[in-house]
This record gives C-alpha cells, sequence and structure tokens, in this order.
C-alpha cells in the first residue's frame, strides 16, 4: 500500500499541531525533522505510526495515521529499547557458546577481562546476542520480534550446561512520562522457553516539564 499520503500528514502535523498532545510534547522539545525514522504498519492493522527522532533525545515522538483514510489519530511518546540474550558462564567459553548455538554474539566478555578502565575483572564469561537492532519502535512490537529471534533457539541454550541465561533489556524513557509495559500471555510464555531470567533497566532523561 502506498503510504505517501499518511507520510505528508503525519508530517505536517509537527508543524501544525492539530493535537493537543503534539503541542504539549513539543513545547518542551526541539521539533524532530520531518522525515520518519521508522513506521509501524503492523502493531494495529487499522493504522499506521510513525516514529520521528528527538534531537538530542534517546526516545521518539510518535504520530498514529489511520490506514484507510489517512486522517490523523493521535500522538505520543514511546521510549527507546534495547534486548539482548545474555549467556554466562565460569566453565563455558564464549566461542563455545558460539558453537554450540551456531550464532555468531554480538560481544563477547572472558573471564577475567575489565569491561572498561578501573572495572573489577569479569567474574564470568559473558555471551551477548543483540538479533533486533536498537532503533524506534513500541516496547511490546520489539520484544515480540527479539523473541522471534530467540525462542527458535530455546532448546539449545537450555542444554548449555553450567551456563545462565537472561534476556536485557534498557529502556530509555522520557522523565516526565514514563511509559508502561505489558506483556502478553503468550510473549511471558515465549519468555520461560529460554529458561531464564527476565531484567529490564530504565533510563530517564529529557525536561521535566511537559508544557501547557
Amino acid at each position: 500500500m502506498d503510504l505517501s499520503r499518511h507520510t505528508e500528514v503525519a508530517a505536517e502535523e509537527l508543524t501544525r499541531r492539530r493535537l493537543g498532545v503534539t503541542s504539549q510534547v513539543l513545547s518542551v522539545h526541539a521539533a524532530p525533522l520531518p522525515i520518519p525514522v521508522a513506521v509501524d504498519a503492523a502493531t494495529d492493522p487499522s493504522s499506521v505510526f510513525f516514529f520521528f527522532a528527538l534531537p538530542n533525545e534517546r526516545y521518539h515522538f510518535w504520530i498514529r495515521v489511520a490506514l484507510v483514510s489517512a486522517e490523523l489519530q493521535f500522538a505520543g511518546v514511546a521510549p527507546l529499547s534495547a534486548f539482548e540474550l545474555v549467556l554466562t558462564s565460569e566453565r563455558m567459553r564464549p566461542t563455545e557458546i558460539s558453537e554450540r548455538l551456531e550464532v555468531q554474539p554480538t560481544r563477547v566478555i572472558s573471564l577475567g577481562e575489565s569491561v572498561r578502565p578501573g572495572a573489577a575483572p569479569a567474574k564470568k564469561n559473558s555471551w551477548v546476542w543483540e538479533p533486533v537492532a536498537v532503533g524506534a519502535g513500541f516496547f511490546e512490537t520489539r520484544l515480540e520480534r527479539f523473541l522471534a529471534a530467540t525462542v527458535p533457539l530455546a532448546p539449545r541454550v537450555r542444554e548449555l550446561t553450567g551456563c545462565e541465561a537472561e534476556v536485557s533489556v534498557a529502556s530509555y524513557q522520557w522523565a516526565a512520562w514514563p511509559d508502561g509495559f505489558h506483556v502478553s500471555r503468550r510473549t511471558a510464555a515465549a519468555l520461560a522457553e529460554l529458561g531464564g531470567s527476565f531484567d529490564i533497566d530504565l533510563y530517564c532523561s529529557g525536561p521535566a516539564e511537559t508544557g501547557a
């Protein structure tokens, strides 16, 4: 489907500010470029979401446009979230984990290695995979994409003797407009298949006031 008209409607809202939410958010943020950094037509089958980068911030401003009519619907702020599968072990080396899973990690930390100058040496080997690149989008949608890539590895992950698994999430939010998370029963079941823990770290920044 051609989304050129939908894109125009979303971009126009950044300057026309017909929605109260747009005025509220942009009254305390520098105006984003009218070029969406991401488009989501999958989360809601009746709408298209356009994400715009807010200058100097890690979270994004989104605008929802009706799919059929291309009418402006709503807007808001979405956190930037990063998802990682982290496997740690005192005995199993990262290279061995890669061989067993047949996946190359995003990064590794070896036993005794210092992550940064002055940091204590690592007490375990760490194998870290980030299958979904950090980018704009809703938390739940991006989590589902992450699980679609990692859950097929679950049987192999559970077979790694002496290896601990964790789904690690970093979420960068607007301090004045913190976002909640919803994890469906299906998503919770998918997380459980990996047989590890689920950790979320929240990082809040941005203007303290939402404006009038």
